[in-house]
């Protein structure tokens, strides 16, 4: 004998069948996308917005700066020439705006060394401080030793400069110092092939993101793995805006965008010689970057050195103290060409804000 069972199915709660999860490759591939469309759309930004006040002081402070120690150079070997009116107007103009300007840099660097700080990036902060308090210094000298020629009521700042020539040397070595060690760890780390871009150097370039080694910056297997999983997005986010600004640091923004697509072709299994290509070419844009602001502080140095050595009155002649001033002017037309035409790789760049404080805003 059969019992039919009758089941009160209205009873029953509703089944909720859970979303299909994505692959863990297809969302960290999205997530990076994103990341890549949103830090380029800052840099665009960046370059946009980029003509503006604190540019032409950045600029100008190197024009001026390298006016004002050409004429005090040509002065100091030739004195006769300081009486032509041309040139002593020419030293005046460009040691006031100089000084003036340098002030304003100065300000610059202390407003990218606070962005710094909030991406995180405390190297570059704290050598933008350094600059901010240096170029303080430059710019008060300059202002008043120019000033200084032409007002009697200022005439002990004149003799106060006179008796110690060595004082910008100095402070353009104590800012040229931090620049010093870091150009020099960069270098070093170039020749050893320990630069994060030295990773890129395999023939096997599906590794790099996929393989086992964790020390390598590009490995994204346990993001791929965390995303496989259902880990939430923002978490994910993080991790790749941490990455993103490890590489940034590295090797400029640029160079660290071109990074992501090519981890994303990667991961999508595409074709990624060409990529690699473009991302190596602005990898070594970078690196020869490098070695042009190792130029300007060997200028500095040299300086320095000299300013040192005349400090001994056998020394302290006026064709080593006029080495001493062309080389500083010298020093100052390097990042001339630099400030205009490489903002992102100059002394003082322009510092692109990382990626997890405006994910969700769009760019000015």
């Amino acid at each position: 004998m059969c019992t039919q069972v009758n089941f009160n199915t209205s009873a029953l709660e509703p089944i909720q069948l859970a979303p299909p999860l994505e692959k863990g490759n297809a969302r960290v591939t999205h997530l990076m996308q994103q990341m890549i469309n949103q830090k380029d759309a800052y840099v665009q930004s960046s370059l946009k917005n980029r003509w503006n006040a604190t540019e032409a002081v950045q600029i100008g402070g190197d024009l001026f700066s390298m006016g004002y120690l050409a004429f005090q150079g040509i002065q100091i070997a030739k004195p006769s020439l300081a009486s032509i009116p041309a040139i002593a107007t020419a030293t005046l103009v460009c040691g006031v705006a100089a000084g003036a300007i340098n002030m304003g840099v100065a300000i610059v660097c202390l407003k990218e060394g606070i962005q710094a700080s909030k991406n995180g990036d405390k190297k570059l902060a704290a050598r933008l401080y350094i600059d901010f308090v240096c170029l303080l210094g430059i710019g008060i000298i300059m202002m008043l030793s120019s000033l200084a020629m032409r007002i009697a009521a200022l005439g002990a700042i004149t003799a106060f400069f006179t008796a110690n020539p060595w004082l910008l040397p100095v402070l353009f070595f104590a800012l040229s110092l931090p620049i010093i060690l870091e150009i020099a760890n960069r270098l070093k780390n170039i020749w050893t092939n320990k630069d994060l871009a030295s990773h890129l150097k395999t023939d096997d370039l599906p590794k790099l993101v996929q393989g086992t080694d964790s020390t390598n910056p590009f490995h994204l297997q346990p993001l791929i793995d965390m995303a496989q999983r259902g880990v939430e997005e923002p978490f994910i986010k993080r991790s790749l805006s941490e990455k993103m600004e490890q590489l940034q640091a590295d090797m400029g923004v640029e160079a660290a965008i071109e990074s992501f697509k090519l981890m994303v072709l990667l991961l999508k299994k595409e074709e990624a010689k060409e990529q690699h290509q473009k991302t190596m070419k602005k990898i070594a844009e970078w690196n020869h970057a490098q070695y042009v602001r190792a130029a300007q502080q060997v200028l500095y140095t040299a300086a320095f050195g000299v300013s040192m050595a005349a400090l001994s009155p056998r020394i302290n002649t006026p064709p080593v103290n006029a080495t001493q001033t062309f080389a500083m002017a010298g020093a100052n037309a390097i990042p001339l060409y630099m400030d205009s035409f490489w903002p992102f790789k100059r002394n003082t760049p322009i510092v692109v804000p990382m990626m997890e404080s405006s994910l969700t805003q769009k760019p000015a």
